[in-house]
């Protein structure tokens, strides 16, 4: 005998089948930061959003602890146990190759590869010229006499030039070794380092499932996603500005700059610096003529790799500006400049990013 399924029951029975599954409740993201003075002698900050203060502080802490690892592998001044890092290094100069960690031999290639792209003037060969300037610098600092300041002797300056070869550092990627052919030769990753170590540190976030936040390690400027606030897309960066007194604005700031996954690096004479008379001495060196370079009082980059951007604000700070225009142009970058007399220029693909220059806001 068959039975039929009442139709109101059976409306019933379809109805519930093609109810929608409860869909989970959005995420809810709160912006937290983290900051540190133990590695590479600047404040170095992070921001980002995540859904709890745990997670947030789980991935501050292994940001910290890599910058605190890669610090020490980039440390000339130190040594640390059981690791080969740049004082090793140059202690051993003129001796036989050293295996190194993959950061440094990384560090190192890098690089050795800007000192050619830039024709010499990024040349982490200098110590032995830099460490000249340093003894000055260290010893009078920004806010010195300048009737008590004084200058390393040119004679030597030219000694010491004599020993800046970037052909006396060997690398050898396959045995994994560095070597420093020339015994009176110091290397010094100032150009470098800190940019190499800022990306290294945010690819360690992305690659933990951090995605929102932003890096600032001094100079340096690292961003990933935009913030998750809902109220904008961009994160909006306060550029310097080298002299408040000859380049006035309404925020204190050069400019702001609205960007999401780019690295912005500056470098200028207005942080590290004393006066020598009326003239300003600074850690920016020229490898041509020994003495700190004298065309800008500030170069700002923009580009994807914190590493490449370190490397390449030193360059176009030493170089002419139409040479450095083309060279930020061949590796895809953007750069602004400011000359001492406070004048400004900046490359168009840059200009639509600009608070002041372009129009941007953080809000479209």
């Amino acid at each position: 005998m068959r039975r039929f399924i009442p139709l109101w029951l059976l409306l019933l029975l379809l109805l519930v089948g093609c109810k929608p599954a409860t869909q989970p409740p959005a995420p809810t993201y709160t912006k937290y930061q983290y900051q540190f003075f133990d590695t590479f002698d600047t404040v170095i900050q992070l921001t980002g959003y995540t859904t709890s203060e745990e997670e947030f502080r789980a991935h501050a802490e292994a940001a910290h602890a890599e910058f605190i690892r890669l610090h020490k592998l980039f440390d000339r001044f130190n040594s640390y146990e059981g690791m080969t890092n740049i004082h090793t290094l140059n202690q051993n100069a003129g001796g036989q190759p050293l295996v190194v960690d993959s950061d440094l031999l990384s560090c190192l290639s890098l690089s050795v590869d800007w000192y050619h792209r830039s024709g010499g003037r990024v040349n982490v060969a200098m110590g032995s010229v830099t460490d000249l300037w340093q003894r000055h610098t260290s010893a009078y600092g920004p806010y010195s006499d300048p009737a008590s300041t004084t200058l390393p002797d040119p004679e030597e300056l030219l000694r010491a030039g004599e020993h800046i070869s970037i052909e006396s550092v060997v690398i050898d990627p396959d045995a994994g070794t560095v070597q420093i052919t020339d015994p009176e030769m110091l290397l010094d990753l100032g150009s470098t380092a800190k940019g190499y170590a800022t990306e290294q540190v945010a690819r360690l976030l992305e690659s933990r499932g951090f995605k929102s936040f932003i890096l600032s390690a001094g100079g340096n400027v690292r961003c990933g996603d935009g913030p998750l606030d809902d109220l904008r897309p961009y994160w909006g960066i306060g550029l310097e500005n080298p002299d408040p007194s000859l380049i006035q604005t309404d925020s204190g700031y050069l400019d702001v700059l609205f960007t999401t996954h780019m690295s912005v690096v500056s470098s200028g004479d207005y942080q590290r610096y004393y006066f020598y008379g009326d003239q300003r001495i600074h850690h920016l060196i020229d490898p041509d003529t020994l003495y700190p370079g004298e065309r800008y009082r500030s170069v700002i980059v923009v580009a994807p790799d914190s590493g490449d951007c370190d490397a390449l604000s030193t360059a176009v700070f030493l170089l002419d500006m139409e040479s450095g225009r083309a060279l930020a142009e061949s590796v895809g970058a953007e750069v602004l400049w400011v000359t001492p007399d406070g004048q400004v220029t900046v490359t168009e693909g840059l200009v639509p990013h600009l608070r002041e220059r372009g129009g941007a806001t953080n809000t479209h």
